[in-house]
C-alpha cells in the first residue's frame, strides 16, 4: 500500500490529471464563448446557451448517470451486460431526444431568430459519441491510467477548439461552437478507444443488477442536479430574452467553467477511490476519504477560481462595453465554486453509502431556487450571482446532512470558509467598480 505520504502524492496525482481531464474541454468551451463574444451579438450567445440546456438535459439521462455507475461496479466486474444493452438503447435515443428538445426551446424562446437555432443540428450526435466512448474513459479511470484518458479528453478538446473557430470565423455564428463540440468528441472517442483496447485489463464477474438500479437512480438525481444549473437559464430565456440570457451565462462560463471541471474531476478520483473499498467498510472511514477529497478539492477550486478573475479583467480590455455587465459578477460568480465541488464530492459518498434516493429532496430544492435566481437575473446580475452563490453552498450542506454520521464534517467547513472570502470579494469589486 505505500506510506501515507506516498498515498497522498498518488492521490494528487490523479486528483491533477482528473481536473485536467475535465478541464480542457470547459476551458475549450470557456475560449469559444469569449471568441463568439467577439463575433457576434448577445442575443446569438443566448441561442447557443439554449441548446447546451437541451444537450446537458440529454447527458445528464444518458452519459453521467452511467459513468458514475460504471465506476463504482467496474472494479467488480459487473458492467458488461449493461453496457451492450445501455449504448444500443441509449445512443439512438440520444438522437431523438435532442431533436426534440431543440425544438421546443426554439418554440418558446423570446426575443431570438428560430432559424438560429437550426445551426445547433450539429450537436444532435454530441450526446451518442459520449455514450460510445464512455466504457473505454471508464475503463481507464478505474485501472488508474488517469493520463491516457486525459490526454485523450484533451487532444479531442483542442482539435474540436481549432476546428470550430475557424467555422466560427469563416461564417461568423453559432455553427463553429456546435462543431466543436462534435469534433471533440469525436477525436475523443478515437483516441479512448485506442488506448482502452491497450491498456484496460477485463476484470471477471457477472453483471449485478445493483448497476442497472444505480444508474436509474443516479440519473435521476443527475436530472434534478441538471435542473438547478440550468432551469435558471430555462425561464431566464422565457421571461427576459436571449440577450440578457446570453450576458448570464457568459459570465457563468467565465466564472464557473474550471471550477466546475475541478469538481467533475476530483469526484471521479473519490469516486474511483470508494469503488475500491471493501464493501464492509466502516461508514466514518468513508466519510473521511470523502472529506480529505473535498479539502484537496476545495484549494483546487480557489486556484481556478483566481484565474477566471484574473481572466475577467483582461477581457474587460479587450470586448465590447456590451459585455462590461458580465464581467463585473465573475468575483461573485466564482465563489459559488466550492459548494459546487463540495456537492459533487459529497454526492460520489452517497453513491458508495446507497443514500442518493434519501438527498433527492435536496436537488429538488435547489431547482426551486432556480427560479428566484431567474427573476434576479432579469433585473441585476449582481443579485443572482449572490443567490446562486447561496444556492450551491445550501445544496452542499443538505447533501452534507443527508449522509448522516458519514458526513464530511471538515470538508464542508473549508468550502463554507473559502465561499465566504471569495464572497466578500466579489462584492467589494462591485461596490468598487
Amino acid at each position: 500500500m505505500g506510506s501515507p505520504l506516498a498515498r497522498l502524492k498518488r492521490a494528487d496525482r490523479r486528483q491533477l490529471w482528473a481536473l485536467v481531464e475535465r478541464a480542457a474541454p470547459r476551458a475549450a468551451t470557456a475560449l469559444t464563448s469569449v471568441a463568439l463574444a467577439l463575433l457576434v451579438s448577445p442575443e446569438e450567445v443566448g441561442v447557443f446557451a439554449l441548446g447546451i440546456v437541451v444537450l446537458t438535459l440529454v447527458q445528464a439521462l444518458t452519459d453521467v448517470g452511467a459513468r458514475q455507475s460504471l465506476l463504482l461496479h467496474w472494479a467488480r466486474g459487473e458492467t458488461r451486460v449493461f453496457i451492450r444493452r445501455f449504448t444500443a438503447i441509449a445512443v439512438p435515443g440520444s438522437v431523438l431526444a435532442m431533436a426534440g428538445g431543440l425544438t421546443v426551446v426554439a418554440l418558446v424562446a423570446t426575443g431570438a431568430d428560430r432559424s438560429s437555432f437550426a445551426l445547433l443540428i450539429p450537436l444532435l450526435v454530441v450526446p451518442g459519441l459520449a455514450i460510445l466512448s464512455m466504457p473505454y474513459m471508464v475503463g481507464l479511470q478505474a485501472g488508474g491510467h488517469w493520463r491516457q484518458a486525459t490526454t485523450s479528453q484533451g487532444i479531442g478538446a483542442i482539435a474540436g477548439l481549432a476546428v470550430g473557430l475557424v467555422v466560427m470565423i469563416a461564417t461568423r455564428s453559432i455553427l463553429g461552437s456546435a462543431v466543436q463540440f462534435v469534433v471533440a468528441e469525436a477525436v475523443t472517442l478515437l483516441l479512448a478507444a485506442s488506448a482502452g483496447r491497450r491498456r484496460i485489463t477485463p476484470v471477471d464477474g457477472e453483471d449485478a443488477p445493483g448497476v442497472a438500479r444505480d444508474y436509474v437512480l443516479t440519473s435521476s438525481y443527475a436530472v434534478l442536479g441538471w435542473g438547478q444549473g440550468q432551469v435558471d437559464r430555462l425561464a431566464l430565456g422565457a421571461w427576459a430574452g436571449a440577450s440578457t440570457l446570453g450576458l448570464y451565462t457568459f459570465a457563468s462560463q467565465v466564472s464557473r467553467s474550471l471550477a466546475e471541471a475541478s469538481a467533475q474531476g476530483t469526484s471521479s478520483v473519490l469516486r474511483a477511490d470508494l469503488g475500491q473499498t471493501d464493501s464492509s467498510a466502516d461508514r466514518r472511514t468513508l466519510g473521511g476519504i470523502a472529506s480529505r477529497a473535498m479539502v484537496r478539492s476545495t484549494f483546487l477550486v480557489a486556484g481556478v477560481a483566481t484565474v477566471s478573475i484574473v481572466g475577467a479583467a483582461v477581457l474587460a480590455l479587450v470586448l465590447d462595453p456590451d459585455w462590461r455587465p458580465a464581467l463585473l459578477v465573475v468575483p461573485l460568480f466564482a465563489a459559488s465554486g466550492f459548494g459546487t465541488a463540495a456537492a459533487w464530492n459529497i454526492t460520489a459518498l452517497l453513491q458508495r453509502l446507497g443514500l442518493v434516493a434519501r438527498a433527492m429532496w435536496v436537488r429538488i430544492i435547489g431547482v426551486g431556487m432556480a427560479f428566484p435566481i431567474a427573476w434576479a437575473a432579469s433585473h441585476s446580475l449582481g443579485l443572482a450571482a449572490s443567490l446562486v452563490v447561496l444556492r450551491e453552498i445550501v445544496v452542499a450542506l443538505l447533501l452534507g446532512l443527508a449522509c448522516g454520521r458519514s458526513a464530511p464534517v471538515r470538508g464542508l467547513v473549508t468550502a463554507c470558509s473559502w465561499t465566504a472570502a471569495f464572497s466578500l470579494l466579489g462584492v467589494v469589486a462591485l461596490w468598487i467598480f
